[in-house]
């Protein structure tokens, strides 16, 4: 059984059952939710986020929209927001499928 997040950071647990495992990742963490979750439990706004990413409010408003986000632009943000993303991603893996 492996841990998921639904929405704005709240755990589900799943069984997995036929599909493949990236298939569930991809369908069940929502990246952006959990980002922006992050980011209103530190009391930070959308345009000190922005400024600190050195990109428009337009796009951050986009990453909060998305399902995956580039690695890179979400180890930026990781530090940023000093809070480890990859983690939610790691949470969902079971070595003993592998």
């Amino acid at each position: 059984m492996s841990t998921f997040f639904m929405s704005y950071g709240e755990p589900v647990c799943r069984q997995a059952t036929a599909v493949k495992k990236a298939d569930i990742m991809a369908e069940v963490i929502h990246i952006g939710h959990i980002i922006q979750e992050e980011l209103r439990s530190q009391g930070r706004s959308v345009t000190w986020f922005a400024r600190q990413l050195n990109i428009d409010r337009r796009v951050c408003y986009r990453i909060f929209h998305s399902y995956s986000i580039d690695t890179q632009v979400l180890f930026r943000i990781s530090r940023i927001l000093g809070k480890d993303f990859f983690a939610d991603y790691s949470a969902c893996l079971n070595t003993d499928d592998m």
